[in-house]
Parts: structure tokens; sequence; C-alpha cells
């Protein structure tokens, strides 16, 4: 396995027993931003218009750990 898939597998054995506890708010956020820039950067490759929408879903998402943030 490479490192990448090693750390992934670890993660989720972790969280899959639950050793960590659930993951807060603003983590769950940062992921599913990082997701769906990923995926926006992939689509500009082959499809500009729902690559737009994919990114203007990950503002969205910044936008919500933004005001999250504030609240800290």
């Amino acid at each position: 396995m490479t490192k990448t898939c090693e750390t992934n597998f670890l993660n989720t054995s972790i969280n899959m027993f639950g050793l960590f506890g659930k993951s807060d708010p603003k983590e769950k956020l940062e992921k599913k931003y990082k997701k769906l820039l990923e995926e926006s950067h992939r689509l500009s490759h082959s499809n500009r218009a729902e690559s737009d929408r994919v990114a203007a879903e990950a503002e969205e998402v910044l936008n919500e750990l933004k005001k999250l943030e504030g609240n800290e």
C-alpha cells in the first residue's frame, strides 16, 4: 500500500471503532470543503459548468466554516 492508502486505512479503522470520538463540525466542514475543491479541479478538465457549480458549493461550505470560526 502507498503511504496515503495506509493513512486512510488507519484513519478509517480508528474512526470505525470510535477510538477518538466523533469529529467536530469544523472538521467535517473542512473535509467537505477539501473534497469539493478536489472534485471541482477534476471536473475543470472535462465539464466546466459542473466544475463551476461544485466550486460554488465549496464556497458556500467555506462561508459556513468562517461563520463557525467566528463563533468560537
